[in-house]
């Protein structure tokens, strides 16, 4: 080295002072000595300075992918023309930068549908499912991919597949969008009838007028809660009818019986009803039911009141626990007593001693049951 280039100047790029140095990257033209300071440089303000400068595409593919700097990562996907490159940086950032840069890019449907599903960071994601316009690739996502599925309902207009994504969807809320875009009322109908769980279904029956509908929905709905809230919607006085006598769930019976106006077919219900809520509640319905209620509840009342065969004290009757040893153990001797399954004859456990489980008067078996003594 002469010693005239010992005390030739350093060039700016090269100086301690990071602002300096940047301010000398923007005035550079020479491609070679931009690309080592992009790739060496130990600041990243001077890196992307650089960076805005280069052309070579392998490189600023180099450093789209391995900078350590995001906002350099950024400037080099920006640059990028390659879309295959460009779909591996959008798939791969971790951070929504470069990623979101990469895919901005992106024209083909394809490789946007690929960055929608795939990619690691939600808002690449989202800006791939903004650029897609294939509808049937949208519902696809729509019905698989959870955080970006209600982004891609929002794009679909055909009722056919808004149809398929409100029944099969992952996402709940995709399924609830899709369902307030539909407005074909025999695919609304159809989800009515086939929800399982009866949150959609109930919310396709809002959304529902014809009565005809309706009626095959309380009739054929998969789930009941989902019957029972059409039957409110229902006027047809011999449908409600129908239902209340046929319907295998109480719930739907009680919607419908809610419903019913004439007299007769309330009075038979009131006394062919299995369940009591229904019954009365169509007793309820019925010009004085309230009154017959009140006397039949005071009957059943008195019913359950007993008396012990053994030592005569009154006692009343509940539900025994499915262990007989194990309330044995916990509860007073005085407070356990038994009921004939066959003739229901009582005596309570202190009279029994607790000896056999079989009626003293008929022979037949028995059941514990916690019994209240009173005098």
């Amino acid at each position: 080295m002469s010693i005239s280039n010992l005390f030739k100047p350093k060039p700016k790029w090269n100086h301690p002072n990071c602002e300096i140095r940047k301010e000398a990257v923007e005035k550079l033209l020479d491609q070679a000595i931009l690309a080592d300071i992009a790739r060496t440089d130990s600041y990243a303000t001077v890196r992307e300075a650089a960076t805005k400068k280069l052309t070579d595409q392998a490189l600023l593919a180099e450093i789209a992918i391995t900078d350590k700097a995001a906002v350099v990562r950024e400037v080099a996907a920006g640059k990028i023309t390659d879309q295959t490159l460009l779909s591996k940086i959008a798939r791969t950032d971790k951070e929504w930068q470069a990623g979101m840069a990469a895919a901005a890019k992106i024209a083909g449907q394809t490789l946007l549908a690929e960055i929608a599903k795939i990619a690691s960071n939600h808002v690449v994601r989202l800006t791939a499912v903004h650029k897609l316009n294939d509808q049937a690739v949208l519902a696809d996502i729509a019905r698989t991919e959870e955080d970006v599925a209600m982004s891609a309902v929002e794009k679909i207009k055909d009722q056919a597949l808004l149809s398929e994504i409100a029944k099969t969807a992952n996402s709940t809320s995709a399924r609830s969008s899709a369902l307030r875009k539909l407005t074909d009322q025999i695919m609304i109908a159809e989800i009515a009838k086939t929800d399982k769980f009866g949150i959609d279904g109930r919310a396709a029956v809002d959304k529902i007028r014809d009565q005809g509908l309706l009626a095959k929905i309380a009739k054929t709905a998969r789930n009941e809660g989902v019957r029972a809230y059409a039957v409110d919607e229902l006027t047809d006085q011999a449908l409600l009818a129908e239902i209340a006598k046929t319907d295998k769930e109480w719930i739907v019976r009680s919607s419908a019986v809610e419903k019913l106006t004439n007299q007769a077919v309330l009075a038979e219900i009131s006394k062919t009803e299995k369940d009591e809520h229904v019954r009365e509640k169509a007793l309820d319905k019925l010009a004085g039911g309230k009154k017959l209620r009140e006397i039949s509840i005071s009957k059943k009342r008195s019913k359950r009141r007993a008396v012990c065969a053994v030592c005569r004290k009154p006692l009343t009757l509940e539900p025994a626990p499915p262990s007989w040893d194990m309330l044995a153990s916990k509860m007073p001797r005085s407070y356990l007593g038994t009921v004939c399954d066959s003739c229901s004859h009582v005596e309570c456990y202190q009279c029994r001693g607790g000896v056999g489980l079989a009626c003293s008067h008929c022979g037949g078996s028995v059941s514990p049951a916690f019994v209240d003594l009173f005098e």
